[in-house]
């Protein structure tokens, strides 16, 4: 089977050489006759050298394994074709040779740099393209060619090299491109997918820059030199590179045969023909030079708006079929775009919030919502994040996460996405309420309070860490008993629990240590926890008929974010606990 597979293979390698090598060998040989016929007095360089594009766009598509043959192809008809039009001699055959050897080298240039399969992609290619094809390559051609005109011919080798050089350079850069779509079925494939409509507009704006070639070269008693450059440029945008490469053939080839026939502008030009070729080829040269950056930034620009197009509709499916509903908003704070269940999560339609400012969204949520995007310039490229109810759906959590759009030094926009959390928040809730409490005190054991510290952490957000320790509770202990001990350990911790916020976590990690764990930031954990400490200090802790017992604690508090591991944290918070009461306790220290 494999064998098989192999000799298909090498059947279908072979087949695509042969139609290579025939499709050289035919195109060579019916634009070389014609470019010297038309171009050319027998002796000298043709004006213009279209035949070598051929080559050097089938070496272009093919593997290198082809190009022996493609080449060979080429070399046979470049001796067919000066054997017709200038009669067979032994002087032609070196022709053929530096021809082909010019477009070998082109695509040797081309192919190294990875420029091969859009000539006119974009301004980088462009310049490599002109490089290779349109200098380095016709003027090793040239130099060599000209050597071969003056001993076939006698001709003087400067202007011969200026001519060669010229001729070949403006027959690689137009035709090449055009010939490479054609061969590749480019062409084909764009006109498959136009509309009737688009296909007609294709037509009337070719056939209009044609008229005007011919206008300009045939028909006009004055110099409108200056008219294709605007067809051409009108063709550059609305037909793109494949319409511009086209119409500098048709302008090319319209100008070179009505300038051989002596009409046109530059038949105006006094001296010999030689001297209005030239002319006319620094005049196609300047044309290319302006025409090619215009294809190529036009078909940068086409295939860069396509790209953002299919990327823009895919995110609109996705975002269609989104649980998440994520709202655009510009410098202005005026919403630009809107997608997801937008009704479902905070009530109103689509249609409701498009164009409108955020104090929309602003009163469907809290207060806080509005003072987070009132602000909204100084959020952090990260964003910032709060969990709401909407007044429109009270039976749901949602969280707004909202993170802004830079524009070098100033912000562009922002973007909301809001989520639902309901069902998380109610799986927090029941965590929370099935998780393992102490005996004694009712708050959580060690092993539950870090399980949901754990939890806490990796949601983000400003968090903090306290630890607390009774002060002098041993004594408590040994002066009244264990039986007061517990009571003064349930007291204690009932008013830390009614003193905490619905967010705030608390629990026992062992004999007369709590731990608590405040969602907010440092500043604010510090005030709550000053509050505590004067909560338990403030009134008897035990009382029962001549004993009465007051109590003190002390606290270790730090923070805690992504940055630092639970242990870690609680590490820190009891180094400051362990200070505080070394240094005179009834007090809270924050971690340094």
């Amino acid at each position: 089977m494999n064998s098989a597979e192999i000799s298909v293979d090498h059947g279908d390698s072979r087949g695509r050489g042969a139609d290579a090598a025939l499709t050289a060998a035919l195109c060579y040989f019916v634009l070389a006759a014609a470019t010297i016929h038309l171009t050319s007095d027998g002796r000298n360089h043709a004006t213009m050298w279209p035949a070598d594009a051929v080559i050097l766009a089938l070496l272009l598509q093919h593997a290198r394994k082809h190009w022996p043959v493609i080449l060979a192809a080429g070399w046979v008809a470049n001796l067919a074709a000066n054997a017709v039009t200038r009669g067979w001699s032994i002087g032609v055959l070196p022709y053929g040779a530096i021809n082909m050897a010019q477009s070998c080298i082109a695509a040797l240039i081309l192919t190294r740099a990875g420029r091969v399969d859009n000539l006119l992609r974009d301004l980088p290619t462009v310049a490599i393209f002109i490089l290779s094809a349109g200098i380095v390559a016709p003027l090793l051609g040239a130099l060599a060619g000209s050597v071969v005109s003056m001993v076939n011919y006698g001709e003087p080798f400067g202007p011969q090299v200026l001519r060669w050089f010229m001729g070949n350079s403006m027959g690689y850069l137009i035709a090449t491109p055009c010939l490479a779509a054609l061969f590749d079925g480019s062409y084909v494939r764009n006109i498959q997918k136009m509309s009737r409509m688009q296909r007609l507009e294709v037509l009337v704006l070719h056939a209009s820059h044609a008229i005007t070639a011919y206008v300009v070269f045939a028909v006009a008693r004055m110099p409108l030199l200056f008219l294709p450059i605007t067809t051409l440029t009108l063709l550059a945008f609305r037909t793109g590179r494949l319409g511009i490469q086209l119409g500098i053939v048709i302008l090319a080839l319209v100008g070179a045969v009505q300038t051989f026939l002596g009409h046109g502008p530059l038949n105006m030009i006094a001296g010999d023909l030689q001297l209005r070729d030239f002319y006319f080829q620094v005049y196609v040269a300047v044309l290319l030079l302006t025409a090619l950056p215009i294809g190529a930034a036009v078909s940068t620009r086409t295939e860069a708006l396509q790209i953002v197009a299919e990327r823009g509709e895919a995110l609109r499916l996705i975002l269609g079929q989104s649980r998440d509903v994520v709202l655009g908003f510009d410098g202005n704070g005026a919403c630009r775009w809107a997608d997801g269940p937008i009704e479902r999560l905070i009530g109103i339609d689509r249609a409701a919030i498009l164009g409108r400012t955020t104090e929309v969204l602003c009163l469907l949520a809290p207060p806080a919502l509005g003072r987070m995007l009132a602000d909204v310039e100084r959020i952090a490229e990260g964003g910032e994040r709060l969990e709401f109810t909407p007044l429109l759906r009270s039976h749901l959590t949602v969280e707004a996460a909202v993170s802004p759009i830079p524009r070098t030094a100033d912000t562009a926009g922002f973007v909301i996405v809001l989520r639902d959390v309901t069902e998380r928040k109610a799986a927090e809730r029941a965590v929370r309420a099935e998780a393992q409490t102490d005996d004694v005190t009712g708050v959580l054991t060690r092993p539950s309070f870090r399980r949901i510290g754990a939890t806490t952490k990796r949601k983000g957000g400003a968090s903090c860490l306290a630890l607390i320790d009774i002060d002098q509770f041993n004594s408590i202990n040994e002066t009244y008993g264990h039986e007061v001990g517990n009571a003064v350990l349930g007291e204690i911790a009932r008013r830390l629990a009614v003193h905490l916020r619905e967010t705030d976590i608390i629990g026992r990690m062992g004999h007369d240590e709590f731990a608590i764990l405040f969602e907010c930031d440092l500043a604010t954990a510090r005030t709550i926890g000053e509050r505590l400490i004067e909560a338990v200090r403030s009134t008897p802790v035990y009382t029962r008929d001549t004993v009465s017992i007051i109590a003190t604690i002390s606290c270790g508090m730090t923070t805690l974010d992504q940055t630092i591991g639970l242990d870690d944290a609680f590490e820190a918070a009891d180094r400051a606990l362990r200070e505080i009461r070394r240094t005179g306790r009834n007090g809270i220290l924050i971690a340094a």
